[in-house]
């Protein structure tokens, strides 16, 4: 289940890095679609005053949608590129996870041969002999080696003894 959960993970970086790219794209890609409306100009020499004042007016209008859009798109730019790097981090996060957890199944396999946890230090059945022994399974629970059903079995034969 834990496996299931870092690959689906790894799928939802690489769509979140697919959405930053389409973000960083569509930012760059538009600025141009705009930039015609700085090349209409209103009014000339026929004009009234009303009239110049009125083509003005639609003039400021256009150079403002003009700017509007280019800091839009900027801004899509910028939050394309957080958006990539965002991505590349889950997606690190998520290999090293899944390495982490590779090295946890084979590191107490050493760990067993190293050192094997029926060598007693205290009389076999002494409370202190049974603590220490638990405390050895609990590691071994605890990264992984063995599942919680071991664990518990492994625990009531050592108090049963």
């Amino acid at each position: 289940m834990k496996k299931t959960s870092s690959i689906i993970r790894m799928i939802a970086s690489i769509l979140i890095i697919v959405v930053g790219i389409v973000s960083l794209i569509v930012g760059v890609g538009s600025s141009s679609y705009y930039g015609y409306t700085r090349s209409i100009t209103y009014g000339g020499d026929a004009y009234t005053g009303i009239q110049n004042a009125a083509a003005d007016t639609a003039n400021n209008i256009a150079k403002l949608g003009g700017d509007v859009s280019d800091h839009l798109n900027t801004i899509g730019m910028f939050a394309g590129i957080i958006v990539i790097l965002a991505g590349v981090y889950m997606l690190a996060l998520s290999l090293r996870d899944l390495e982490l957890k590779k090295k946890a199944k084979e590191v107490p396999a050493e760990a067993e041969v190293a050192a094997p946890i029926d060598t007693p230090n205290e009389p076999v059945g002494s409370e202190d002999y049974m603590i220490e022994k638990i405390e050895k399974y609990k590691k071994l629970l605890d990264a992984g080696a063995i599942t919680e059903e071991e664990y518990d079995t492994k625990k009531k034969q050592i108090l049963d003894v």
